[in-house]
C-alpha cells in the first residue's frame, strides 16, 4: 500500500513556492507585486487542493480550529496592513514590513495546531 504525503511535506512545498515568489520582489519589483501575489494565490490553491486529496489521516477538530484562526488572522491583518501602509502613511516599505510581520506572527498559531497530544 502506497503511503500518502504528510501535512508537513505539503506545507514544505508550499513554503518553497512562496520562497520562489519572493524572488520576484527583488530589484525594486516590490512596487509592483502583481507577479508575487499571483504566485502566492496559485501556491495557496495548490496547497489546499493537495491537503484535501493526499492528506495522511484526518485532522482533529482542534487542529482545524487553529488553522482556521491562523488563516482568518492573516487575512484580517493583511487588510489592516494595506489600510495603514498605503491609506494612512502612503508608504510601500511600511506596507511590506507590516505584511511580513503579520505573516511571521500567523505561524505561531500552528504551534498548538501541530502539537502531539497523547
Amino acid at each position: 500500500m502506497k503511503d500518502k504525503m504528510t501535512n508537513q511535506t505539503i506545507s514544505g512545498g508550499f513554503i518553497f513556492l512562496i520562497g520562489m515568489a519572493m524572488f520576484t520582489l527583488l530589484g525594486g519589483n516590490y512596487k509592483k507585486p502583481i507577479l508575487f501575489g499571483s504566485i502566492y494565490i496559485i501556491a495557496i490553491i495548490i496547497q489546499l487542493f493537495l491537503m484535501k486529496k493526499i492528506r495522511k489521516g484526518n485532522r482533529s477538530t482542534e487542529n482545524k480550529k487553529w488553522v482556521n484562526r491562523a488563516f482568518i488572522f492573516l487575512v484580517i491583518t493583511c487588510w489592516v496592513s494595506i489600510f495603514i501602509g498605503l491609506k494612512l502613511l502612503g508608504n510601500l516599505n511600511i506596507l511590506w514590513i507590516l505584511i511580513l510581520f503579520f505573516v511571521g506572527l500567523h505561524f505561531l498559531f500552528f504551534i498548538p495546531a501541530n502539537e502531539n497530544k497523547k
